[in-house]
């Protein structure tokens, strides 16, 4: 009898282990079960994955704003990642799953205490709005050793993201409204999992830090948030600047047998449905398999629509009263840049080139031709576009251009012009924003470090890399992503930067300003970004604060390039460039 208590005690002790091992929340949105895990630094978290915060976005719902999923009945298991969002696959694990059905979200906390009311972290990930997943962006040891709240989100991409007849029928920038749902998502259930409702920070790399900045100049997410963090992204980034929505639609169309291949234009607001309706008969790969990156105008984007973006980004940051309508300046931001962008751009460049020289039958003399066409289109579109002007102007591509190539050579001229307006210059549209009205407050952080890791054709801090000195992602699996030619593993050094890294994040979510106190053992203070010295903290392993980065180009950009335009324009006599 007593070996049989024994053996009972025994199996309930473990019983209650089990289920003590399990967690489990209670949410308004129901009940889900997570799983424990453990961090790059050991520590065990929890992980509560691949959570629906939007009914799947199919038939009807293609091309369409999300709508909020219903409450759960039941326990939700919610112990594996959901489905990345169907995109062209490159670049990206080959072990995650993709479909269209794909909004999901994920929440990692240290561990559940519904009354602590943690600070919480919404972190979106890049991918220039066509490729990307929340799967893998764990941030374990992060939230481990800084006791933070982290949400991951997916959003739709590409076409079924984008796709705009700019009209009623498919107004586009249905990415950027799940990414708005799934922020009232968190709002309304973060408190169940010990997080404070009343302080969300909403951060992001590249399209990321790109949707970020979107989500603070839109009218539709005011309350949603209470800081902002950008990386290598806002929203005046060209690659979240779509300029032909209407044609590529309809060029969709046509390959797709939506509508005649003769047809010039979309006529009214019935055609537009008519090609809508087809386009939701086809399957979502038909849809997607095409969209890549490009030198100049993406495509499948962020639009201005006149709702989520009542107008163009750069626009709303210049219009201080429609910044105070939505509270654009109750809030911090910390806004970074790493210090070789333009690795980017350049491998971009290298693959067109390359295959443009690949092809045979074409004398030497007339890809040459061909090519300088294709540099001078890149240059003409880029420049217009970041004027928001429809068609561009001959005498202002070839002064920007000669400025460009004067100083980087006939060869990387493009590359560097392309890189300054996706991330140096929108980097400073935002800063300026925030830094013009005596409330604002924001910081400025240039990621200055050359790891030792970086083997291949490129050094520094290439675009992205800033990601493995705050999530969890092997240098390894990184490298499959870059192809960069990273080797062996984090230094010494390497460990410190991105503890110091982590820690100015997690101080900037927690208290609203990005200066730790190990931060403050190595410099005397960080001072907010301002106009007349813009400060910055030039960050590498001894960091120091720096004033006025990138003068030369600003002054570009800022003053020579509009002033110019403008006197082209009054010598013109009309406002076409």
């Amino acid at each position: 009898m007593t070996r049989l208590k024994v053996a009972l005690l025994s199996a309930l002790c473990c019983f209650i282990v089990l289920v003590e091992t399990t967690p489990l929340v209670k949410a308004p949105f129901g009940q889900v079960k997570g799983v424990e895990k453990v961090a790059q630094n050991g520590k065990p978290y929890l992980a509560f994955l691949g959570i629906p915060y939007a009914k799947p976005p199919l038939g009807e719902l293609r091309f369409a704003k999300p709508e909020r999923h219903p409450e759960l009945n039941g326990v939700y298991d919610a112990t594996t990642y959901g489905a990345s969002c169907i995109q062209s696959q490159l670049m990206l694990p080959p072990e995650a799953n993709y479909s269209e059905d794909c909004l999901f979200l994920n929440v990692f906390v240290n561990e559940i205490n519904r009354d602590a009311r943690k600070k919480v972290i919404f972190w979106i990930h890049g991918g220039g709005f066509v490729v990307g997943t929340s799967f893998g962006h764990d941030l374990g040891s992060f939230l481990t050793d800084h006791d933070i709240i982290v949400v991951t989100v997916n959003y739709r991409l590409g076409v079924l993201g984008f796709l705009s007849t700019e009209d009623e029928v498919a107004p586009g920038n249905y990415g950027l409204w799940d990414q708005i749902l799934a922020l009232k998502w968190v709002k309304e259930n973060i408190p169940a999992f010990g997080g404070d409702s009343e302080d969300i920070t909403i951060s992001g790399e590249s399209a990321g830090g790109s949707s970020a900045s979107f989500i603070a100049l839109s009218p539709h997410a005011v309350g949603l948030f209470s800081k902002v963090i950008c990386h290598s992204g806002t929203a005046t980034s060209l690659f979240g600047k779509y300029v032909n929505a209407k044609a590529d639609a309809l060029n969709l169309a046509k390959k797709l047998g939506c509508v005649p291949v003769d047809t010039d234009a979309l006529a009214n607001v019935e055609q537009s449905r008519s090609i809508v309706d087809c386009m939701r008969s086809k399957s979502a790969e038909e849809l997607s398999k095409d969209v890549t990156f490009r030198l100049y105008r993406p495509v499948f984007v962020p639009r201005t629509d006149g709702d989520f973006l009542p107008r163009d980004p750069l626009n709303l940051l210049n219009d201080e009263r429609y910044l105070d309508s939505i509270r654009f300046h109750d809030k911090p931001y910390l806004i970074s840049l790493n210090n070789n962008e333009q690795q980017g751009p350049d491998v971009l460049y290298s693959m067109f080139k390359s295959f443009h020289y690949s092809r045979e039958n074409v004398s030497i003399e007339e890809k040459d031709k061909q090519w300088e066409e294709v540099v001078w289109l890149s240059a003409m579109y880029n420049v217009a576009d970041r004027l928001d002007r429809k068609d561009p102007s001959k005498d202002l591509t070839s002064f920007v251009f000669e400025w460009y190539d004067r100083r980087k050579g006939r060869d990387q001229a493009l590359p560097t012009l392309i890189s300054d307006l996706l991330f140096s210059i929108p980097t400073y549209d935002l800063l300026n924003a925030v830094a013009r009205n005596p409330n604002g407050r924001v910081w400025y952080l240039y990621f200055n470090h050359y790891p030792q890791f970086m083997k291949g054709a490129y050094r520094g801090m290439i675009h992205g890399l800033d990601i493995v000195y705050l999530l969890d992602i092997s240098l390894e699996d990184m490298n499959k992503i870059t192809q960069a030619g990273m080797t062996g593993n984090f230094s010494q050094e390497d460990q410190e930067l991105k503890a110091l890294y982590s820690a100015l994040i997690a101080e900037f979510v927690k208290n609203g300003n990005p200066e730790p106190p190990v931060l403050k053992e190595l410099i005397n203070s960080w001072p907010n970004y301002d106009l007349r010295s813009a400060k910055y903290l030039d960050f590498k392993p001894r960091p120091i604060v720096q004033e006025y980065l990138d003068r030369e180009k600003r002054e570009l950009w800022e003053k020579s390039v509009p002033n110019l335009a403008r006197n082209l324009e009054k010598s013109s006599g009309h406002t076409e460039l």
